[in-house]
C-alpha cells in the first residue's frame, strides 16, 4: 500500500531523473505489475530485483565517460549531418539519454547548443562543396540536411559573414 506506492515512485524519480530508457522503462512498468497484490516480503523481494536491474543499466550508463559520449555524439553528428530531421531529441533517443541532460551536457562539453553546433558542421561541409563549384546553392542545401536553400543562405551568412554566393 503505501509502502509499496513509496518505493515504487522512488525507483521512478531515479530512473527518470538519470535517463530516458527503454531498458529502465520496461523494468519500472514490470516492477508496478508485479507489485500488485503482492504481500510485503514479496513486494520487498521485487523491489529488491528491480532496483538491482536498474542499477547495472545505470552503472553501464555511467561507465560512459564524458569523454566518450562527446567523441560519440561528434562522430554521430558528423555522419548524419545530412539527415533533415537530425535534433536533439533523436540522439537523445539514440544515445538513450533524457533530452534535458544531453541539453546540458552538450552545452558544458560543446560550448554551445545542438543547434549552433549541427550549424558549424553543415557550414564547414558546405564550404567544400562550394569550393567544387559544380553544384548549385539548393543543390548544396539539400546535400546539407536543409530543407530550404533561404535557411542554407542565411544561416552561412550568419555564421561565415558572405553569401555562399559569394564565398564561391
Amino acid at each position: 500500500s503505501l509502502i509499496r506506492y513509496s518505493l515504487s515512485e522512488t525507483l521512478s524519480e531515479i530512473v527518470y531523473k538519470f535517463h530516458s530508457n527503454n531498458d529502465l522503462d520496461n523494468i519500472l512498468n514490470d516492477c508496478r505489475l508485479a507489485l500488485e497484490g503482492q504481500n510485503y516480503l514479496e513486494s520487498y523481494k521485487t523491489i529488491a530485483r528491480c532496483f538491482s536491474k536498474v542499477t547495472t543499466i545505470l552503472s553501464r550508463l555511467e561507465n560512459m565517460t564524458g569523454e566518450d559520449l562527446r567523441t560519440s555524439i561528434e562522430n554521430y553528428v558528423k555522419k548524419n549531418y545530412a539527415v533533415p530531421d537530425i535534433s536533439l531529441n533523436h540522439i537523445a533517443k539514440e544515445f538513450n539519454f533524457s533530452y534535458s541532460y544531453l541539453s546540458k551536457f552538450f552545452k558544458k562539453e560543446f560550448g554551445c547548443t545542438f543547434v549552433n553546433y549541427l550549424h558549424l558542421i553543415r557550414i564547414e561541409a558546405s564550404k567544400n562543396l562550394l569550393r567544387d563549384g559544380s553544384s548549385p546553392i539548393s543543390e548544396v542545401a539539400e546535400k546539407l540536411g536543409y530543407l530550404s536553400s533561404n535557411t542554407f543562405i542565411k544561416t552561412f551568412k550568419k555564421y561565415e559573414g558572405m553569401s555562399p554566393g559569394e564565398f564561391r
